[in-house]
């Protein structure tokens, strides 16, 4: 299934789907669904896709996801306790998927719409290594893979077998990795790039009053965080983690450091996700300095104080924005803890690997 503008679910390969008991879906696929080569995307194409995203051989990073929703035997074929094709998945027919869960999930269908359960072309994925090169890779969205040079660009041109074809607009879209938001602004207003995704945070009122109309910030259904090693390194200590997550600022970081339509993370699922309505949070009603004084005494208890003060890495992936918040959280956490912090920097692949391995105190994060 597809999302519209508003997140919610709409029909994509899937004209429809159905549970009398939201443990047992099946879902339709269109007759007229085809791979960029032109063959048909078939019930099967799921099958295998899904069984190759549980695979332990497969290494996917996302194989959680299947698990969270709940799919019958998922979380033992990642453990390696069965085997894939012991997955809770079947083709009925050729056009007729269906799906066993552990337990009844009312919201699964909506979960159908992330990208780890999108389908991959057996055939192409067992034509060669090269399988997911530009000329080579065969998807079944609206976009075909034309052309890519790492670091500099990545150009999609429409797929002319995509089943809703004829309400595609764009008949090129090149992507540019720019990571320094400032030199993306300059190239956007000079007009060498149509839309930017970021911005520095310190040019946002000058852009709303030079360019008006064109800058828009939208309800972001994603959360911006720190996550922290909790196998080795200070912060294995739960106490630790708390008191250095309590001690950051969230209001002063959405409205002065940041400050443009940021909201607190007080949860970890953004508040604009659907259906989603907590009770404030244990940390949202409290005041900044009672917070930072039950953080000291979380500190002081495991060990760390002006005699013996805490010392730790902030990993981040290189950009303008990351580096302006990781400076603020590092002023708050030396400001009122007493911690060293190292600021360290990375380019994306080497900031990945370092995620993956485990070398990091506190790395940023975002889902």
């Amino acid at each position: 299934v597809n999302q519209n503008e508003k997140g919610e679910i709409i029909p994509g390969v899937a004209s429809q789907w159905k549970s009398n008991d939201n443990r047992i879906w099946t879902f339709t696929l269109r007759d007229n669904a085809q791979w960029a080569d032109g063959t048909p995307v078939t019930a099967q194409d799921f099958v295998y896709s899904w069984q190759r995203l549980v695979d332990p051989k497969t290494l996917s990073p996302f194989a959680w996801f299947a698990a969270l929703a709940g799919i019958t035997n998922a979380q033992a074929i990642i453990d390696g306790k069965a085997t894939p094709d012991q997955l809770g998945v079947s083709a009925v027919d050729a056009h007729t998927l269906r799906i066993q869960l552990d337990k009844p999930l009312p919201w699964f269908a909506s979960l159908t719409a992330s990208f780890a359960f999108y389908p991959v072309q057996k055939a192409n994925v067992e034509s060669g290594k090269d399988w997911m090169k530009p000329g080579k890779l065969i998807g079944n969205g609206a976009y075909v893979l034309k052309e890519r040079v790492v670091n500099e660009k990545l150009v999609v041109v429409p797929n002319t077998h995509y089943w809703d074809n004829a309400k595609t607009v764009l008949q090129k879209v090149t992507f540019l990795p720019i990571n320094q938001e400032s030199a993306a602004t300059k190239r956007y207003l000079a007009g060498d790039i149509d839309i930017t995704e970021s911005f520095p945070k310190n040019l946002y009122q000058k852009l709303l009053k030079d360019i008006p109309g064109q800058v828009y910030t939208p309800p972001q259904l994603g959360t911006y965080y720190y996550a922290f090693n909790t196998q080795k390194g200070p912060t294995a200590d739960s106490r630790v983690r708390l008191a250095l997550s309590m001690t950051i600022d969230r209001r002063l970081m959405a409205e002065k450091v940041l400050g443009t339509g940021e909201k607190p993370a007080w949860h970890f699922t953004p508040d604009v996700t659907a259906g989603f309505k907590p009770d404030p949070s244990p940390f949202e009603q409290m005041s900044q300095e009672e917070l930072n004084a039950q953080a000291k005494t979380l500190l002081r208890a495991a060990g760390y104080g002006s005699q013996k003060p805490l010392k730790l890495t902030l990993l981040y992936n290189t950009s303008e924005n990351h580096q302006k918040i990781a400076i603020a959280v590092a002023s708050m956490w030396k400001k009122n803890l007493g911690v060293d912090v190292k600021l360290q920097n990375q380019e994306w692949k080497t900031y990945i690997d370092s995620r993956n391995t485990g070398n990091f105190d506190v790395i940023r994060a975002s889902w």
